[in-house]
């Protein structure tokens, strides 16, 4: 589904978005400049600003308020890939070049910096400071969950719960705050505004559910990325937990993940594995549960076509292609 169809209760105010965060990114420095405006010029479905936009809509719906916080919350992600590129020495993202392998590392964290600090400032000149504490704790708690990954790299005795943690911490807690965070510049009352952010969170961690099944089950044309990068770099997900408990040939996949180091037929023989496992439908069936409980948040929020929006991002996470 294209972004225009999934997002199309506030598609025009994504698309002014676009070039909001384009002038707000001008810079005297021809290097930061450039680096800054790649990996906004590499596209995505600007999921995090449309769910700031649409947890506005069932409230008071004020764009010049929420433009600035959308902005915002996308640079803070923007922020978090620029630094994990480096970080996982990633080459490509979205199948487009990422900053490291273009302007190299040390560039790439300055960039990362410096889309913090206008992150920051947008909103510190727009917002409240609830809006900037909200968000500084979901940084905060992002960067706990990628500590959590990197202390937990090839660990085999990594447990679900573990694992949904960390998703909840890296992934999910970004989901629920630009959807807190909306509703309450709109002025919402506390319990729509806590369904929404709970809405979020649990879309959220099924996003990232998702994201991990492509890893094992994706294309790489579709997905932008190596498919098996997870794995080969050590971060163990949801269906290769599933299957170093439950296949037959758990102790080879063990074997292979403890080796450290895959080339490619050892890599395909694990992603074997784990496929044949049955840990990829799991992983399916558990993000199932998390759409259906998110769906379930929105059943006594008031009438509007955002309530319809937001049901259909629940689905798509549900159904991105495997």
């Amino acid at each position: 589904m294209k972004t225009t169809e999934l997002l199309g209760e506030v598609a025009p105010d994504l698309a002014r978005l676009e070039r909001y965060m384009a002038d707000y990114l001008e810079n005297p420095e021809p290097v930061l400049k450039d680096a800054s405006l790649h990996p906004l010029q590499a596209g995505g479905k600007r999921l995090r600003p449309a769910l700031v936009f649409l947890a506005a809509k069932f409230h008071r719906y004020e764009l010049e308020k929420l433009m600035p916080v959308a902005a915002g919350v996308e640079f803070m992600h923007m922020a978090t890939l620029v630094h994990d590129d480096v970080i996982d020495q990633a080459s490509t993202r979205r199948g487009w070049p990422t900053v490291n392998s273009r302007w190299g590392n040390k560039v790439s964290v300055l960039v990362g910096d410096h889309l913090f600090a206008t992150a920051v400032d947008i909103i510190a000149k727009s917002s409240s400071n609830e809006t900037i504490r909200l968000l500084a704790k979901c940084i905060n708690e992002v960067v706990r969950g990628e500590i959590q990954q990197t202390n937990a790299a090839w660990r085999l005795d990594l447990t679900q719960d573990q694992y949904i943690e960390r998703i909840g911490l890296k992934t999910a807690s970004f989901f629920g705050a630009c959807c807190h965070v909306g509703a309450r510049i709109s002025g919402a009352p506390d319990e729509l505004s806590h369904q929404l952010e709970r809405f979020g969170f649990e879309v959220g961690v099924a996003f990232q559910m998702m994201d991990d099944v492509l890893d094992i089950n994706g294309e790489t044309r579709d997905t932008g990325k190596p498919v098996g990068g997870d794995i080969q770099s050590g971060v163990l997900t949801l269906p290769v937990i599933y299957a170093l408990r439950h296949s037959a040939d758990r102790d080879h996949l063990a074997g292979l993940i403890n080796s450290r180091a895959f080339n490619n037929g050892q890599l395909q023989d694990a992603l074997e594995v784990v496929r044949k496992s049955g840990g990829v439908d799991y992983t399916l069936d558990l993000a199932s549960q998390y759409v259906d409980q998110a769906k379930a948040r929105l059943r006594d929020l008031p009438d509007h076509p955002a309530k319809e929006t937001l049901n259909n991002i629940a689905d798509f996470m549900a159904n991105r292609p495997v």
